[in-house]
């Protein structure tokens, strides 16, 4: 496999002032909705079969993005399975990966017993095609593609795989680990593809036998880079860099398909690689017997520009594993910190966790005549330094937007650097003066891909709001029914025909169907005072109470002006009897008193 080939040379470089505009690609993997966010080149390409037998996103495994492939693996003209965002310029990728079996007598921790079963980064350069499978679809072998009408034609294809020259075909490099050629064995594939000429290599040298992993693939310009690490306190190996004398670059343009592949059972896809472009052609559009022995759990996938001063001469410059003698990784294996110069802006200084946000509560209430509700949204961790926006959707319940409540939705912007929370605030309708009941809508998050996330308790993704009654309204309601609001049941009626309107009985906790006298009354007089007790509903808070006194019952001269009020007791059943002072000038020969109950 030590192909010498002639390189289509381009060099592009992306700086990006302020915010990194790849961060909001990456994903921590908290929240379900993001899985549409991902697109599966098998869909995307129209192959008809489905090689993924299921995936989710914090569903199977919380925080994970869990991926179980059919048999199925990428080799040649083979597609495997390849969840992706495109990515434009310079990245840096960084995976935190697990590997599990399904078949080994061991349990799920131990390797795969069927050949490369593996998961991992895979960086492709997207392909022109919208319908990969025969047209109409069939599952019987077909040959040449465009004469059945799919547009994976020769022309796109090296379908002779005899020069790197000819065709577009497939371009991708990918890094995994799981079993690649030794059965039950712990290893890692690194594979380039140019033109569907494929150049592989796997080994376990430097593989600690767990079957947890992170991995880094980085892009400056015409230079590709592989880092893995398999403990969580051990060194960054640096694997290999592309391109070099045995591992040929791929035809990659400015854009390329960045994401986590998961492939398994290589000994079932054997003879369909075996049987040339007319046969791997017919497995990409099949679903493939066999006994795929492989889950993927994805704890994160971050993408970010790399730092502007990290130069491509600094990646071709640095130390690497790849020992082309054997084909394999050196043993040991070369760590990062051999190539001080760009280890300053690679592995874990390039893996920075993102951020997290989370609305302060799952529910709230708030009375219809408060004017607004309002949400606290809190951010923190260790994406800060960079901006943020987080939309957010109001969803109608039994409140609806523009009878209850105004608007639909909006967006929460933080600066970089920014921590203080943020409010979601939502202005209530004016006070209906219907008596109706309780109602709520829903405040949600989202959607989110960063540079921030989610937290892991799903109550703070999203909230629900309940808009209460205004006080009068919900005791009009618990006394009266469903003639609440009929004329009966109106503030300024009197059903029990005792003098008192309905106001008056809810703002003084008596019945309103039942007579009574007026439960207030003159307590004491001084030569420059009255004193007036009363109860108070202190449930009434959208009722205002008010003393008054005058020296002439005809005149307008009715004022509250020096009245002071103490509670007297402690409340009864919710009720405090409460005792107004009202002033007035000594020598006055009349004096009178009113109490004014008001609903603003």
């Amino acid at each position: 496999m030590n192909l010498k080939s002639a390189l289509v040379s381009f060099t592009f470089f992306v700086m990006q002032a302020g915010a990194d505009p790849l961060q909001p690609l990456g994903d921590e993997f908290s929240n379900a909705a993001t899985f549409s966010h991902w697109q599966e080149h098998g869909a995307l390409e129209g192959w008809g079969a489905n090689h993924v037998e299921s995936a989710n996103i914090n569903t199977s495994t919380p925080g994970h993005f869990r991926i179980v492939p059919s048999t199925t693996g990428w080799y040649e003209h083979l597609r495997g399975t390849h969840f992706s965002k495109n990515v434009t310029g310079d990245f840096i990728a960084t995976a935190h990966i697990f590997v599990y079996s399904r078949r080994n007598p061991g349990g799920p921790l131990s390797p795969s017993i069927r050949l490369y079963s593996l998961g991992g980064i895979l960086i492709r350069e997207p392909r022109a095609i919208t319908r990969g499978a025969p047209v109409p679809y069939t599952t019987n072998p077909v040959w040449p593609p465009q004469n059945f009408g799919s547009d994976w034609t020769p022309g796109d294809e090296n379908w002779a795989n005899t020069s790197e020259l000819v065709g577009k075909g497939e371009n991708y490099i990918f890094l995994s680990l799981g079993t690649a050629g030794t059965s039950g064995t712990r290893q890692f594939e690194i594979k380039t593809t140019r033109r569907s000429r494929s150049e592989l290599y796997f080994s376990s040298n430097g593989i600690s036998g767990s079957n947890e992993a992170w991995l880094q693939v980085i892009r400056v310009g015409n230079t590709v880079v592989c880092l893995r690490r398999h403990s969580a306190a051990g060194p960054w190996i640096v694997e290999n860099r592309y391109p070099n004398p045995d591992h040929a670059f791929p035809q990659f343009g400015p854009t390329l398909q960045v994401g986590m592949t998961a492939y398994t059972d290589f000994n079932s896809i054997a003879a369909y690689e075996a049987g040339g472009p007319a046969t791997q052609f017919h497995a990409n559009y099949i679903n493939i017997p066999g006994q795929p022995d492989l889950i993927l759990d994805v704890d994160y996938l971050r993408i970010q520009r790399p730092h502007a001063s990290l130069t491509e001469a600094m990646l071709q410059g640095m130390s690497v594993s790849y020992n082309p003698a054997t084909n394999q990784t050196a043993n040991p294996p070369i760590n990062l910190t051999a190539s001080p110069t760009a280890a300053t802006y690679l592995g874990d200084n390039a893996n920075t966790p993102l951020d997290s946000v989370a609305l302060n509560a799952s529910a709230i209430s708030v009375n219809e005549t408060a004017g607004t509700a309002t949400l606290t949204v809190t951010r923190s961790g260790a994406s800060t330094n960079l901006p943020l926006s987080l939309p957010y959707v109001i969803g109608n319940g039994t409140a609806v937007a523009g009878a209850d409540f105004t608007g639909t939705g909006g967006s929460l912007s933080w600066a970089a650097n920014d921590v203080a929370s943020k409010a979601i605030t939502i202005p209530l309708a004016a006070n209906d003066n219907l008596a109706e009941g309780d109602e709520s809508f829903t405040v949600t998050l989202g959607p989110l891909a960063g540079p921030a996330t989610f937290v892991a308790s799903a109550p703070t993704i999203s909230a629900t709001v309940t808009v209460q009654d205004a006080p009068l309204d919900a005791w009009r309601l618990s006394e009266f029914g469903a003639q609440a609001n009929s004329t009966n049941g109106q503030p300024a009626a009197d059903f029990d025909r005792d003098g008192q309107a309905n106001l008056l009985e809810f703002a003084f906790k008596t019945p309103p169907t039942v007579p009574g006298g007026a439960p207030f009354s003159i307590t004491g007089i001084t030569s420059d005072a009255l004193f007036l007790t009363y109860p108070v509903n202190l449930s009434a808070t959208d009722v205002n109470i008010v003393a008054e006194g005058s020296t002439v019952l005809t005149s307008p001269s009715w004022s509250s002006a020096g009245v002071t009020y103490e509670a007297v007791g402690v409340p009864v059943n919710g009720v405090q009897t409460t005792r107004a002072r009202i002033p007035f000038q000594p020598g006055d020969t009349r004096r009178f008193v009113r109490l004014k109950v008001s609903n603003p």
